[in-house]
């Protein structure tokens, strides 16, 4: 906080929110899963104050058939600066 006009101006802290925890075998060389994520999730969180920013982050943990395991992580941050 030490530049606290970059800030909401009434910033409370985070929040974090599971969406979706899935596990799938997956036995093709290539697969796909869709979800939305809608204004309800990105603009209304469970905190009093104003949204700032939304790390969106999704975790790939794959295990292979010789027990080898491999995890990718992506993220995307939407962001609008709400400085005075």
């Amino acid at each position: 906080m030490r530049h606290a006009g970059c800030y909401a101006e009434d910033y409370v802290g985070t929040e974090l929110k599971v969406l979706r925890d899935t596990t799938r075998t997956i036995v093709t060389d290539r697969a796909a899963a869709h979800l939305e994520v809608g204004p309800d999730v990105l603009f209304e969180p469970g905190a009093t104050g104003e949204v700032q920013f939304v790390n969106l982050m999704w975790l790939l943990e794959f295990s292979h058939i010789n027990g080898e395991r491999e995890t990718i992580a992506r993220r995307i941050t939407l962001w609008w600066p709400l400085c005075a």
